[in-house]
């Protein structure tokens, strides 16, 4: 089929975070727009180049107290061998599992030392690209170093053979969890296959199949780290107060002399094919299944490689894309759930990737139409007017994503490593957003109706699995002893207490305005950037029934503040906080322009309410498509799972969109006049800001505001923890399901002993991803927090995936974790969960962002900033005694909710969560509830 639908429609969307690998940038540069301009803000930077070939970039940054490492290697999947891919990110699975010194079986793994030395990690494999990363306190620059130099002398060096088939499963399962990885799986490999010929190395999948990494042996894994992990196929960047002059002292120390010196050639390209002239032939649709949540359609155009002569076009193509499918997604609410939409880069071609979630029942050759009249937008205008104004507003909005991004030093190590390694150019990532900001937007046009046309365009369909499940290809499970060396003595509390430094404690000017309402102003140094956040404390809980609050909150002033003037005019981003206790918005960009969003959002909050008109509409034209995803399994486990935590409180009773909507436009009226005024408002401002001016700016705009000076009432927020007689099981079926989700949630003391709730969930978190993940490889990872709430509830959530093959032993072994852990809470798990939660705080705030929603949320709980200031200190002096009382509230309410296949459930429950309690003879079997 061809598509030939004139350009004029609108659409959908949001962007694709963990597709667009090379959205990172250095804040620098001067933007004409608004006359605003955006003061330079480098960094001094040093350059070294071993006789080795090893690149590595210092720069120094006084601005945060972390030090962070990023190293990329010049290999990726279109390195691995053609019979085995994935190999390439199977190592980068493995780099964690290795251990370095004189007895490697000895030594504990990189993982684990990473852990010890507080530093937060990650790494990403790519097309001809693999990215480590790393952030902790200044002091653990030389370990993070040696840990660096080590992985060159051997990526693998103490593996075994069972770790290797361990971090295999640990694999597999990351490809079936696609949905939320973003970064492997059938989906992208079908949209490689479909953009590239079939004998070029991009149209491998980056992360394998099943079959091909069965293929893949040590030997081949060991042959693959000689070839790539080498000094002359490396940049490393570190970032931190580190003094320059020294730089080569840290390295020299970390790295031997033969790592520095010894000269080797960089290794050859595998594949020598260069970028084709055009897509792989073909316009119709591929349609695929797989293991997602609603049918999806995959849109994606080749692009060119970044060139040193124009190394920023395919980055800012991309982000309009972006933007002009998001700008659409709202009028076509009924065929379009969302969309992701990112780039990936490659030394031989780019692919630009919109990850579109349908509606059930859309037709796949409208929605695709829909997708290229959008971005037909982006170079075609109605008049020269237009053009230009369209034109100034996307380089403004390029500009500030640049800037924004550039705040996080991990994401700006992470950019100049890439940078660095691409073109061999330090000075080019301290210039990238005065480079953005001066980009000739025709030239931009141009290339967008070159590459991302509806010519090039190519797509993929997936429908979720249909049928019966299919037999799984047969993979080999290991079993392994989690990792239980000792690195050094565990840290102590003197150590936790040290890192109150390194949790970015800011002066913060609290004003309290004769209105009623707060505001809190946080001066930090970096670039010119600032977020301002406003909070309604309550939220859709709080005052008058239920759905009267959700009905007003959803009509109200968000997707104003949204679609406003902040985006359209200032290049601000905005973020939604609203919840069951608190409505919020965030919004960031350039300091020059504070007072303007200062402005809008108390004008936009004043200005809150709907008509009987509006109301009627949105029952009649909205309501029908939200309702349509109550059904989803996912949706459905969420609301049981609430219920039986939090009961009959608001809290547990998840409405159904039909009943919240028939709230009367009376109580809807109500909730926002009681909810939406002074004395309920909380404004946090963070960034390179004049305190001075900045409190004149919140007197001037949010003091003006006259209304109510009544805040909340907290207590309503406080819901009666549960003592259940027996765990409850909530089955919810999920017909060919390749996983099933596990979420083990519990009630918790009250919010004030939040240092105690954050370290169990923590010691839990530990020991069930040692067992299902380490020792086991049945699933990618343990996610989940310590919930908590306006008025003091709190739950713990503990959420992983888990592979069919592996459900009754893994329900087996939590099963017995959960019921024994008083035994199993020795001093190295709590120690270790400390530090962890410790030096996690202490990361956390690296951006103006993310602080406004710490102390947004903190004041949204009735606590004040100081509890912040003092959180490590209460944290350290948690005893294991306090875990231990916490949990037994938890084990009076615990539940379990499982959604998948309903014969591997049915199996998993009766076999392994319920035989613990047969054979140790504790309590009755348990009664799953079924879906």
């Amino acid at each position: 089929m061809r598509f030939q639908s004139q350009p004029r429609a609108t659409a959908w969307f949001r962007p694709l975070g963990a597709l667009a690998l090379c959205a990172l940038t250095a804040c620098a540069g001067v933007l004409r727009s608004d006359s605003a301009p955006v003061p330079e803000h480098s960094y001094r930077l040093r350059q070294m180049t071993y006789p080795s070939g090893l690149k590595v970039l210092v720069e120094h940054d006084v601005d945060r107290p972390q030090v962070t490492v990023a190293m990329v290697v010049r290999a990726g999947s279109a390195q691995d061998p053609e019979d085995k891919a994935g190999l390439a990110h199977l190592l980068e699975h493995l780099v964690f599992r290795a251990r370095y010194g004189r007895n490697d079986r000895a030594e504990p793994t990189v993982s684990r030392r990473l852990e010890h030395a507080g530093a937060d990690h990650n790494a990403a494999t790519g097309l001809d690209t693999t990215t480590y990363w790393s952030i902790a306190g200044a002091d653990a620059l030389p370990e993070l170093l040696f840990l660096s130099a080590a992985r060159l002398a051997n990526p693998v060096s103490g593996i075994s053979k069972r770790e290797l088939d361990v971090e295999r499963n640990v694999v597999v399962n990351e490809l079936r969890q696609r949905n939320d990885t973003h970064g492997v799986g059938a989906a992208l490999a079908a949209m490689q296959g479909v953009l590239f010929p079939q004998d070029h190395a991009y149209a491998r999948s980056i992360g394998g199949t099943v079959e091909s990494l069965q293929r893949i042996e040590l030997e081949d894994l060991e042959r693959f780290g000689r070839r790539y992990y080498a000094p002359s196929n490396v940049t490393l960047v570190i970032s931190g107060n580190v003094e320059l002059e020294r730089a080569h002292e840290w390295v020299e120390d970390a790295f031997s002399h033969e790592q520095l010196n010894a000269k080797s050639p960089a290794p050859a390209p595998s594949s020598t094919k260069k970028m084709p002239a055009r897509p792989r032939e073909g316009d119709e649709i591929t349609t695929i299944e797989a293991h997602v949540a609603r049918p999806e359609l995959w849109v994606g155009w080749v692009l060119p490689p970044d060139s040193k002569d124009d190394p920023y076009t395919p980055g800012v193509v991309s982000g309009q894309v972006n933007r002009q499918i998001r700008s659409a997604i709202a009028g076509h609410a009924d065929r379009f759930v969302s969309a992701d939409c990112g780039l990936s880069r490659g030394r031989q071609a780019s692919m630009l990737l919109c990850v579109v979630s349908l509606r059930p029942g859309t037709d796949p050759e409208r929605a695709a139409s829909k997708v290229l009249d959008e971005v037909y937008r982006i170079w075609e205008f109605d008049s020269p007017k237009q053009a230009a104004a369209k034109n100034s507003q996307n380089r403004l909005a390029a500009t500030v994503d640049a800037a924004l991004q550039s705040e996080d030093p991990l994401w700006r190590s992470v950019d100049r490593a890439r940078t660095l390694a691409a073109f061999g150019d330090a000075q080019m990532s301290n210039n990238r957003t005065t480079a953005i900001s001066q980009m000739d937007q025709a030239k931009v046009s141009s290339f967008a109706a070159e590459y991302v046309s509806r010519k090039k365009a190519r797509f993929v369909h997936v429908m979720p699995v249909s049928g019966e499940l299919g037999a799984e290809p047969t993979v080999e499970r290991g079993l392994v002893a989690a990792d239980s060396s000792v690195v050094d003595p565990p840290r102590s509390a003197e150590d936790i207490k040290s890192l109150e430094l390194a949790a970015l404690n800011p002066s913060v000017r609290r004003v309290k305005l004769d209105n009623g309402a707060l505001a809190l102003l946080v001066p930090r140094p970096g670039p010119p950037l600032v977020s301002v956040g406003l909070l309604f404390r309550g939220g859709p809980s709080y005052f008058g029934p239920l759905g009267a609050g959700l009905l007003g909150d959803t009509l109200s002033y968000r997707q104003d503040w949204n679609e406003g003037s902040v985006v359209k005019d200032h290049g601000g981003r905005v973020h939604g906080l609203s919840g069951l206790d608190h409505s919020a918005l965030v919004a960031s960009g350039l300091s020059a322009h504070l007072e303007k969003f200062i402005a809008i959002a108390v004008q936009t909050a004043k200005s809150q309410g709907f008509d009987k008109q509006s109301l009627l509409r949105f029952r009649r034209v909205v309501v029908p498509i939200l309702a349509k995803n109550e059904d989803q399994a996912y949706n459905v486990a969420r609301r049981k799972l609430s219920a039986t935590l939090y009961g009959d409180h608001v809290y547990g009773r998840r409405l159904s969109v039909e009943q919240w909507s028939e709230a009367s436009f009376e109580d809807a009226q109500a909730w926002l006049s009681n909810t939406i005024h002074p004395g309920n408002a909380v404004l946090v401002v963070a960034g390179t800001i004049d305190v001075e001016e900045a409190e004149r700016m919140v007197r001037r705009h949010l003091g003006a505001w006259t209304g109510s000076k009544a805040t909340v009432d907290r207590e309503r927020g406080s819901a009666p923890i549960p003592k259940l007689e027996k765990p409850v099981v909530h089955k919810v079926v999920l017909p060919g399901a390749s996983q099933a989700r596990l979420d083990l949630a519990c009630r918790l003391p009250t919010v004030r002993r939040e240092p105690a709730n954050d370290l169990l969930h923590a010691a839990l978190s530990l020991a069930i991803n040692a067992r299902l993940r380490e020792e086991m490889g049945a699933t990618y990872g343990i996610h989940g927090r310590a919930e908590r709430l306006r008025g003091g509830s709190a739950a713990l959530h503990l959420t992983t995936q888990i592979g069919n093959g592996d459900l009754t032993e893994a329900l087996f072994q939590t099963r017995e974790l959960w019921d024994n852990f008083a035994d199993r809470l020795n001093g190295d798990l709590l120690e270790r969960a400390r530090w962890r939660v410790a030096s996690r705080h202490a990361n956390a705030i690296r951006s103006n962002q993310s602080l406004v929603q710490e102390l947004l949320r903190r004041k949204n709980l009735g606590g004040g900033v100081t509890g912040y200031d003092r959180y490590l200190t209460r944290l350290a002096e948690v005893s294991a005694e306090d875990l231990l009382e916490a949990f037994a509230v938890c084990q009076r309410s615990t539940v379990l909710s499982l959604v998948g296949e309903p014969e591997v459930i049915d199996l998993g429950v009766a076999e392994g969560w319920e035989a613990i309690l047969l054979e140790d003879s504790v309590g009755e079997p348990m009664v799953a509830e079924e879906e």
